[in-house]
């Protein structure tokens, strides 16, 4: 995504044209003040407002605190090829599907596939998430993980491959007709649980009231 003001300055006017028609309507969208302000104002932003920028923010509070409860970091660091994998998560603009399985595919890669299987030792299971809850078990850490489970198979039955059954019994509880909403509620969850974990890896006296 790109805004068009910077498209007109930075592209020759020959290529303009070509570009302007995958303009969209800001009918109905709006961007953040959190956007507005770094995007804009060139302004720092320290308490991150955009369900995107609570997401991460979460995911790297986790990291810290997993960090600080077992020695070892839960997420490898990205591979150079997924640098801008962050990017890609983003609210769809509209309701199209290849742009909701997109976002789908990213937040797979960077919540399920960067989990660093080496630091949960111990964990006699099969898969990131299975030994992540494994692991979690054997720790006596409480946590429910459906929002990580919803999105892998989000993944593994849309986004992947064709669709089938597996697709069939998500609807009406993971996916909607309205994706928009959809990837809403997903990140939301997402945050909530790893807002949730992250508390509980914390010592009890440390814990929010």
């Amino acid at each position: 995504m790109v805004y068009l003001g910077d498209l007109g300055r930075d592209l020759p006017e020959s290529e303009r044209t070509h570009f302007l028609s995958f303009e969209m309507s800001p009918v109905d969208q709006h961007i953040s003040d959190e956007v507005f302000k770094t995007d804009l104002l060139n302004m720092w932003v320290k308490d991150p407002s955009g369900p995107v920028s609570m997401l991460m923010r979460a995911r790297m509070e986790l990291d810290k605190a997993w960090r600080k409860r077992f020695g070892l970091a839960l997420y490898r660091p990205f591979h150079r090829a997924d640098e801008g994998i962050l990017e890609q998560i983003h609210i769809p603009s509209g309701n199209g599907e290849s742009e909701f399985e997109a976002v789908t595919m990213a937040l797979t890669r960077v919540l399920v596939d960067y989990i660093d299987e080496s630091s949960l030792k111990g964990a006699d299971a099969k898969g990131s998430i299975n030994k992540l809850e494994a692991f979690l078990s054997g720790n006596d850490i409480v946590a429910d993980l459906k929002p990580l489970r919803d999105l892998q198979n989000l993944r593994s039955a849309g986004a992947a491959h064709g669709k089938g059954s597996k697709y069939d019994r998500l609807y009406g509880d993971v996916v909607t007709e309205d994706h928009r909403e959809d990837a809403k509620r997903l990140i939301a969850r997402l945050t909530t649980m790893l807002n949730e974990l992250t508390e509980a890896l914390k010592p009890a006296d440390d814990r929010k009231e």
